[in-house]
C-alpha cells in the first residue's frame, strides 16, 4: 500500500485481513471542506507533512449520476435530512465527500459584511485575531485563487434575466451573484456535483494543491475521537468502512498539531465523544 507523499489511502488499498492503520504527521486536519483543505493547502506549501482525513469518498466527474437520490446518497449527509432540534427543527445540508459542502453547493460566495463584523467586534475580541483590512486581503487572494467573480450573462437563465428587469423597472439596486467557478458551462447540477469540475470547490483546487506538495488524504474515514495526552491532543482515532460492511482502527499520530475541520456541526460532536468537555471545562 502506497501511503507515501500525495497518497489518497481508500480501505480498498489496505491488505485484507489488516485490522488497523497507522500513520503519523506533522498534522492531521480532520475534514476536507473549506476550513480542512485551505488549512491543509497551507500548511503543506509551508514544507510540514499532513494528513487530511475525510469520511466520504472522493467523487470524480465520471463518476456522478444524473439523479439526485443516487447522488444524495453518497455525498449528502442522511441524504439531505440532517436536521437541528430546537425551538423547532431546521435542515442542515452537509456535504460528506472529499471537498464536503463546497462541492454540492451552488458555488455563491459572500464576503462577511462589514455589519456582522461591527456585531463581532462589539460582543468579541476578534479584533485580537484579526482586522478587518487583514481579512479582504485574505479575501482577494481567494478570489484570485478560486476564481470569484459575477456569474456571467451567458450562465444567467431567463428567471435571472427577469429578475434583473424587474429590479431596474422597480429602481431596486440588483447585481449577478459572486461564484467561484472558471468557465462555468451551466449544467445545472451544482447540488449534484459539478459533472465539468467547473466549479472551483475544495476537491478540484485545495486539496489537489496540497496532494501535489505531498500531503497525504485518507479517504472514507469516520474519525470517532481525538486522542489527548494532558492537555494535548496527540492523535485521531476512527474507522476506514469497508464496502463490505467492514471496517479497519485508523490512527492518525499528530507530531505538532491536530486540526479540527469538521463543520461547525460535526467539530464539536467529536470533541463531545472526546471528553473535552468533561476534562477541560474552560
Amino acid at each position: 500500500m502506497n501511503v507515501g507523499n500525495g497518497a489518497i489511502i481508500r480501505a480498498s488499498d489496505v491488505s485484507r485481513g489488516q485490522q488497523s492503520l497507522e500513520l503519523a504527521a506533522d498534522v492531521v486536519i480532520v475534514g476536507s471542506g473549506a476550513s480542512g483543505a485551505t488549512a491543509a493547502r497551507v500548511l503543506s506549501e509551508a514544507g510540514l507533512d499532513v494528513v487530511l482525513v475525510e469520511e466520504g469518498p472522493y467523487i470524480r466527474p465520471d463518476e456522478l449520476r444524473s439523479d439526485v437520490f443516487t447522488n444524495a446518497r453518497r455525498v449528502w449527509r442522511d441524504l439531505g435530512f440532517q436536521l437541528a432540534e430546537g425551538r423547532s427543527m431546521i435542515g442542515l445540508l452537509q456535504g460528506v465527500c472529499v471537498g464536503g459542502s463546497t462541492a454540492i453547493n451552488g458555488a455563491i460566495v459572500h464576503r462577511l459584511p462589514e455589519a456582522i463584523w461591527d456585531n463581532w467586534r462589539a460582543t468579541t475580541p476578534i479584533e485580537a485575531l484579526t482586522d478587518l483590512g487583514a481579512l479582504h486581503r485574505v479575501y482577494d487572494q481567494l478570489d484570485h485563487e478560486l476564481s470569484v467573480a459575477p456569474a456571467p450573462d451567458e450562465v444567467l437563465g431567463r428567471n435571472n434575466e427577469l429578475m434583473r428587469e424587474a429590479c431596474a423597472n422597480l429602481g431596486w439596486q440588483g447585481n449577478p451573484i459572486r461564484r467561484n467557478v472558471s468557465g462555468c458551462r451551466g449544467s445545472a447540477h451544482c447540488l449534484q456535483g459539478c459533472p465539468t469540475e467547473r466549479r472551483q470547490s475544495m476537491d478540484v483546487s485545495y486539496v489537489p494543491r496540497a496532494l501535489r506538495q505531498g500531503a497525504r488524504l485518507v479517504v472514507g474515514c469516520r474519525v470517532g475521537r481525538v486522542r489527548f495526552e494532558g492537555a494535548r491532543a496527540v492523535a485521531v482515532e476512527g474507522e476506514l468502512g469497508h464496502d463490505d460492511g467492514g471496517s479497519i482502527d485508523v490512527t492518525v499520530r499528530a507530531r505538532t498539531a491536530v486540526c479540527l475541520a469538521a463543520s461547525a456541526v460535526q467539530t464539536p460532536n467529536i470533541l463531545r465523544k472526546s471528553g473535552l468537555g468533561r476534562r477541560y471545562p474552560w
